[in-house]
């Protein structure tokens, strides 16, 4: 059978044969008749023989006829065979094509029985991704009705018997799928199978998932009913503009807002009659370039007719959507009439220039008038505190200090409205300084600390460990919120305590966010009052001004100040259970920190610390403050508990070192009986005493004095002040760190130098307080003369040698600003500089930067005070240097360059002072190289921050005068003076490499 095949070779061969047959046959016969006939030669024999060969003949035709007629059928049958295995192959290809098909399909394609509940016959495979449920699923009797919505089965039941009916229905229903989520489902009827006598056997349909069809349509119905509504509440006009027509179509409130009634026939022609003449050119052309340039959004303002034939102003945006081949083809827009507004705008543009002009002659105004009400007031304060230098009874001294008293009250009001003034006119400005945060902020309670010892209250503040100590911030704002807020809770609390903290919130970067807080125990606010406690002139009650005085001010500067520092400010509080003030600080982090002061006496590691302090707050400080120091605190409560901690400890064999003493104590015993007790006792004098109080009495002092106890601190004191308080007990001065580091020629201490005879020009306007500097300075023994306004100051700089100007700032005809940068002109042809001191009234921090920036070296404020002029003239006149010798390049490392004061810092460390030393000649010069870089760019930014970096590593290195060069660069910097700092470059380079020289002389010796 494998040969049937009739395209094979073997078949074809075969064929050749069978053809071939009867031919050889016939041959065969001949053959045979040729030789019987010759071999016989009997006739009678040769006609048998040829019969019987004849017969042979016809048999082997009749044989071959009918092979070939079974060779056609077979050949035939197995063409059907082959035909009928294509059409298998193409029916299964067409099978699977169509069951692919309708996986892939949205329709489930279903079979049921007419009745009943529609038992399935067949069910799509895709019945899953449609319906939720397995095709066998739906073979199930009842299974299919059973999960039809009960609100939509009489709507599936009136619809099959329609298709019953007709032959065709469709309808929608909700279907419940396995995972309990109702699908909308679309179910058409497309068949209905009968038999002979027309009754229904099979029902043919047709099922779709059309839930996300229902939930577009519900948004598209939900999204065009809140459009519509939008418009009528914003009551703009929404419009479609074709070009193909110039049809244009216009929203409801074409007619509703502007009065145009329906039959309006709506095109281009029409709306460019609507357009005010003076605006239609303008309008057309900006849409004509919006459509050229083929940009999608377009916005102008014009003005529209309405109805009524007045014009409204428009503000209209307009949308482009442009066909294939980038022509326009619409222009959506929507048209907003904004009258009301364009006429508020014309109102709030008059009141603005009338409010501006108000609040230029209100600053003017408190400017003027604080001047004016300070200058004699500065008159008054210097005056008293000249006088308080002479003999006087004590009448007369107790009199004098009612006057100073009242006047500095006076002057700090004044301080005040004046701050808030600037405040309220956005002219606060922040002057960020290198600081230490222990140190500092301590310098700015000591005024306070008095008042809460008069009403015998602890003052504490605390400092957690992990607090950053060196920062860089606005340390004269900072002391100010801090006073505004301790101040506030001093004055609302009787008895109990005040504690000011500082926590760490977070580090980002070289940012701290510091979280501060003012606890006290006073009278607390009402919620209802909580509110309004940080506005302007409000406190509690009418009744709170008159019994504690102020002006409402102080809470309403401080959360301004702290708002210009980037933190916030808020209050917790209990009406007569005190109050916590809280604020946030974000303050740059120095990129140096210097180390925390080491112990010098090793012996003082973990030495026991006995802390007596009744004051729960104070004794947890006080312990914290100590573990810092690497010593072991013990903490206790009262004088008796004191005493016999000692006697236990010395009994002992241990007795304790170093006692920190509260004078206050519960108990019988108060802290001068303690102390009396361990002075008298030889078993306890081993034991040495500082007190901590909040008295700030000179009695008291002088009463433990007389028992040989000079360390008394007053509360609240600093980390610093009570180490040094323990180091110097302990017999270990700060000036022996320095020892080996010997002069040959010594420099006298500048504190002890005596001043030479200077000749000052004093440029000030006003009498009193001429008359106030010439009995300063002339009991100097120094040469004055005076100038009345600034132009006197500069014609007579030119025409006389002066070694010092004292320039007040504000002064009629030329201030002092002005005529100090004239001055520095003037030098910049002679190379000469001749220092100059500013004297200003006003109470803003930053106005040291304005006379720095100016041209200044340094300024002091007024009131003029002989401690404050005579320390700025003993100042400048250290930094006049010659380099003309060794012994003056020493002394010019003590005025560039404040070795003592950095010394000091590092409490006499000599290897970490020679470590610094070592690293500030390449950190300044790659700050001053990125300085030089940022001027080429004219990158001010990048001016403003190295000059600050450069600023920040002088102060730490006591580079002070540098520093201060560095602070005008910023300053200039801030005010985009590219030309001012490229004049101050060498003068900087100039001080660097000085102070570098010094420093490297310093490092020489140690």
């Amino acid at each position: 059978m494998r040969n049937q095949n009739p395209r094979s070779p073997v078949y074809i061969q075969g064929s050749k044969w069978l053809a071939w047959q009867p031919a050889f046959a016939i041959s065969i016969v001949l053959a045979a008749v040729v030789i019987t006939y010759q071999a016989a030669q009997n006739a009678t024999l040769f006609l048998t023989i040829l019969a019987f060969d004849l017969l042979i003949l016809a048999a082997t035709i009749a044989g071959f006829l009918m092979q070939r007629a079974m060779r056609s059928m077979v050949d035939s049958y197995q063409q059907d065979m082959l035909q009928v295995q294509e059409s298998k192959a193409t029916l299964q290809t067409s099978h699977d094509t169509l069951e692919e098909l309708i996986n892939i399909s949205p329709m489930v394609l279903s079979i049921v029985e007419p009745w009943g509940h529609f038992k399935g016959i067949y069910f799509s495979s895709n019945t899953r991704e449609v319906l939720g449920y397995e095709a066998v699923d739906f073979y199930q009797d009842g299974f299919w009705f059973a999960r039809i919505h009960p609100d939509d089965v009489n709507t599936v039941i009136e619809s099959i018997d329609l298709g019953l009916e007709k032959g065709h229905s469709k309808h929608e229903c909700r279907f419940l799928d396995q995972a309990g989520t109702w699908r909308w489902v679309h179910y058409e009827v497309v068949k209905v199978e009968r038999d002979a006598q027309g009754r229904p056997l099979k029902l043919i349909g047709a099922i779709m998932n059309i839930s996300e069809q229902k939930a577009t349509h519900k948004f598209m119905v939900k999204s065009e009913e809140r459009f519509s509504l939008a418009f009528k509440a914003t009551k703009d006009i929404v419009y479609d503009w074709s070009f193909k027509d110039e049809g244009i179509w216009y929203s409801d409130q074409i007619h509703e807002a502007f009065g145009y009634p329906r039959t309006t026939l709506f095109n281009l022609d029409w709306a460019r009659t609507k357009v005010h003449p003076d605006d239609h050119d303008l309008l057309f052309t900006s849409i004509e370039s919006t459509l050229r340039e083929q940009r999608d959004n377009w916005s102008g303002e014009y003005r529209f007719q309405m109805a009524n034939g007045e014009y409204a102003s428009i503000l209209d945006r307009g949308f482009a959507v442009y066909g294939s081949n980038g022509a326009p083809e619409r222009w959506i827009g929507c048209m907003s009439n904004i009258s009301v507004l364009k006429q508020t705008e014309a109102e709030l543009r008059a009141a603005k220039v009338k409010a501006e002009e108000s609040v230029k002659l209100k600053s003017e105004f408190l400017a003027n008038m604080s001047h004016e009400i300070r200058t004699p007031l500065n008159g008054m304060i210097a005056m008293t505190e000249m006088i308080q230098e002479t003999d006087l009874s004590v009448d007369q001294r107790r009199y004098l200090d009612i006057i100073s008293r009242s006047s500095e009250t006076l002057l700090a009001l004044i301080n005040d409205i004046l701050d808030f003034s600037k405040i309220d006119a956005g002219k606060l400005e922040i002057a960020p300084v290198a600081f230490s945060l222990r140190d500092e902020i301590p310098k700015g309670l000591a005024s306070l600390a008095l008042k809460a010892s008069l009403k015998k209250l602890e003052f504490l503040y605390r400092i957690n460990e992990d607090v950053p100590d060196q920062l860089i911030g606005d340390v004269y704002r900072i002391q100010q919120i801090i006073a505004n807020l301790a101040g506030n809770a001093i004055k609302f609390t009787e008895k109990g305590e005040v504690v000011i903290s500082f926590a760490l919130d977070h580090v980002e970067g070289k940012w701290a966010m510091l979280h501060c807080s003012v606890s006290d125990t006073g009278i607390g606010i009402p919620a209802e009052k909580v509110g309004q406690i940080f506005e302007e002139f409000i406190q509690v009650d009418g009744t709170t001004t008159r019994q504690y005085g102020g002006t409402g001010l102080g809470l309403a500067i401080t959360k301004r100040l702290v708002e210009v520092m980037e933190g916030t400010v808020w209050i917790e509080s209990r009406e007569g259970a005190g109050s916590t003030f809280h604020f946030t600080l974000k303050l740059e982090v120095q990129p140096v920190e210097f180390p925390r002061k080491p112990l010098k006496n090793r012996d003082m590691k973990n030495m026991e610390v006995l802390i007596v302090e009744d004051n729960h707050s104070a004794r947890q400080y006080a312990t914290e403050v100590i573990t810092q120091f690497g010593m072991s605190p013990v903490a206790v409560a009262t004088g008796e508990e004191a005493l016999s901690h000692l006697y236990r400890a010395a009994g002992a064999g241990k007795p304790v070192p170093l006692m920190l003493l509260d004078i206050s104590l519960s108990g019988e015993l108060d802290g001068y009986d303690v102390a009396d007790s361990v002075i008298n006792d030889r078993s306890l004098q081993q034991t040495a005493i500082v007190v901590i109080s909040m008295s700030q009495k000179v009695s008291d002092r002088e009463r433990f004095g007389q028992l040989g106890i000079q360390d008394f601190l007053s509360k609240p004191f600093s980390q610093s002040d009570l180490f040094d308080s323990i180091q110097n007990l302990f017999a270990v001065k700060r000036a022996e760190a320095f020892a080996p580091v010997q002069d040959p020629n010594p420099v006298i201490a500048p504190e002890k130098a005596p001043l030479s005879t200077l000749k000052i020009l004093l440029a000030e306007d006003n009498l009193v307080n001429q008359e106030v500097a010439l009995s300063i300075l002339g009991k100097s023994g120094h040469l004055v003369t005076v100038a009345n306004n600034g132009q006197e100051a500069v014609a007579l700089f030119q025409q006389h040698h002066f070694d010092l100007i004292l320039m007040d700032v504000q002064m009629p005809q030329m201030n002092g600003y002005v005529a100090t940068e004239k001055i520095r002109q003037l030098e910049g042809r002679t190379g000469k500089h001749i220092p100059v001191i500013g004297l200003t009234a006003n109470a803003m921090k930053g106005d040291r930067e304005k006379c720095l920036a100016a041209g200044m070296d340094d300024y002091v404020s007024k009131p003029m005070r002989l401690k404050d002029l005579t320390h700025a003239l003993s100042k400048l006149q250290q930094t006049t240097v010659s380099q003309s010798s060794v012994k003056k390049i020493r002394s010019a490392a003590l005025s560039v360059v404040d070795i003592s004061a950095l010394l000091e810092l590092l409490d006499g460390d000599k290897h970490m002072l020679g470590k610094i030393l070592a690293m500030m000649p390449e950190q300044a010069t790659t700050i001053l190289n990125t300085l030089d870089e940022a001027i080429v760019r004219s990158d001010m930014k990048g001016i403003q921050f190295a000059s600050h970096t450069l600023r920040g590593l002088c102060l730490n290195a006591g580079m002070q005068i540098v520093a201060e060069t560095a602070a005008r660069i910023e300053l200039y910097a801030h005010d985009d003076r590219l030309t001012a700092i490229q004049g101050l470059m060498p003068r900087l380079k100039e001080e660097v490499a000085e102070a570098l020289q010094s420093l490297e002389l310093v490092q020489r010796q140690l």
